[in-house]
């Protein structure tokens, strides 16, 4: 993701005396707060990065398990269609179908813990424009 981009100290300053009028110096503990707050949002979002990088890399893997299982099942399914009768072929396409629906099964609860956690990330940021916001009140 792209960083964030801050206003500076002094755009700072000149929002907050163009909104009430009051001038603030650089070295007013609010200034302070404002950097500090900066820092906090730029380690949240490394944290955001992180954590989506490892959801990807869990998901390829799932995928790929996923991918390769149903290969095999293929495989073996054209072995046995050439080799066996009817009844046969049908428990097999029975054994895919009850793959299939499992894999539907992990893909949602993947999606759910996604959805959980972009809900938390969006609570969390609003929460900070909001602590943003009363600062500069």
């Amino acid at each position: 993701m792209p960083a964030i981009p801050f206003l500076t100290i002094d755009d700072v300053r000149k929002l907050i005396f163009e909104k009430t009028g009051q001038a603030i110096n650089r070295d007013d503990p609010l200034m302070a707060l404002y950097v500090l707050h900066g820092a906090f949002l730029e380690d949240h979002q490394r944290l955001l990065d992180r954590h989506n990088e490892t959801l990807t890399a869990l998901f390829d893997s799932s995928v790929a398990g996923w991918t390769d299982e149903v290969s095999k099942k293929v495989a073996l399914v054209s072995d046995q269609l050439l080799s066996q009768g009817l009844q046969d072929r049908m428990a097999q396409l029975g054994e895919h179908a009850r793959v299939a629906a499992e894999m539907v099964v992990q893909t949602r609860r993947l999606v759910r813990w996604v959805s959980v956690l972009t809900a938390l990330t969006g609570v969390g940021a609003a929460i900070t424009v909001l602590a943003l916001f009363l600062i500069l009140r």
